[in-house]
């Protein structure tokens, strides 16, 4: 498979994309554009009937979405604090997977984000992980979703996936 750029590319050997949608330069680049990702991923949120008080997701993915989701929550006056989920727990000091706790109320309700999401497998252990620490998982979003098998595996956990963009018309 190849990328927008003719760069070969990779993704989970598991998985034989039908599209393949990289966030790496939207993510990391200033917007040209008023309505940005993040603040559509903060709407979302916001019309959440019960309040979300903390918003997370996979590093490194989700990291970009999540800080500039949570900075712009502040500058919009209803802060929502960020956390990371790590891959692998800290080797080392407290050994945690999730990185952020300390600004987030104890069992208080999340909104997971991720930037792709294509059979839902990373967001499963995010949830796992963040469930196991005693939070409430709220809301799953993400940017893209490429329709490839992730809102059923959610939707079989009981977990509803809103996405900003279906992958086929992004």
């Amino acid at each position: 498979m190849r990328n927008h750029t003719g760069k070969a590319v990779s993704l989970s050997p598991r998985v034989r994309p039908l599209i393949f949608t990289s966030m790496e330069n939207r993510q990391r680049s200033p917007p040209k554009d008023p309505i940005s990702a993040e603040k559509l991923l903060l709407e979302l949120i916001s019309k959440e009937k019960q309040p979300i008080e903390a918003v997370g997701g996979m590093t490194l993915g989700a990291d970009p979405l999540v800080t500039a989701v949570s900075l712009v929550s502040f500058l919009e006056g209803k802060p929502i604090p960020a956390f990371i989920v790590r891959k692998e727990a800290k080797g080392h000091g407290t050994g945690n997977y999730i990185e952020g706790m300390k600004n987030m109320p104890a069992g208080c309700r999340v909104a997971l984000v991720e930037d792709v999401v294509t059979t839902g497998g990373t967001l499963l252990k995010v949830i796992e992980r963040v469930e196991a620490q005693g939070f409430k998982v709220g809301l799953v979003v993400t940017v893209v979703e490429r329709q490839e098998g992730g809102v059923k595996a959610l939707t079989g956990k009981g977990y509803r996936l809103e996405s900003i963009s279906p992958g086929r018309s992004f």
